[in-house]
Formats: structure tokens, sequence, C-alpha cells
């Protein structure tokens, strides 16, 4: 029984890994690199050529009577594309 409870505990793991998603956005000079990452919580971070200048940090919001925005988030779309223009 307890194998059986160690193996499910590891399969749902693995499948909750994998609706983790991260997303990049890098400035036109390259320099400063902006992260979102859904998993396991809604969380960003900002890194300036390599140094960290914001740890990831929760991003959420609490408003009566809804659920907490960034609790569980779930990607519905995103659409890459590069943008050049001043």
């Amino acid at each position: 029984m307890k194998k059986l409870l160690l193996i499910a505990a590891a399969v749902l793991a693995g499948a909750s890994g994998l609706r983790a998603q991260e997303y990049t956005a890098i400035s036109p000079d390259g320099k400063i690199t902006v992260t979102v990452s859904t998993a396991p919580e809604l969380r960003w971070s900002v890194t300036r050529e390599g140094e960290r200048l914001l740890d990831a940090s929760r991003i959420g919001m609490k408003i009566a009577g809804a659920e907490p925005f960034g609790a569980a988030p779930v990607v519905r779309r995103a659409e890459r594309r590069r943008i050049d223009e001043r």
C-alpha cells in the first residue's frame, strides 16, 4: 500500500510540473531580462546583465468575494513576437 501511495505521489508531482511554464521578455539591448513563471504560483524576476535585481517575487491580488489572483495560474494563450521600433 505504501509503495502504491509513493508511486501515485511521484506521478502527481510529475504531472503538476508539466503545467509549469516560464515566459521571458528581453530588452532591445539584451541587458535586461524579465521572467514570469506560473508554478507553483505566479512569480516574476528581473536581471540586468546577469545580475539579479529582483528575486522571484509573487504576483497576486486579493479581492473580496473572488478567488485570489495569481493562485494556481493557468496560461490560456501566449503569443511570441519581436518588436523593433522606437
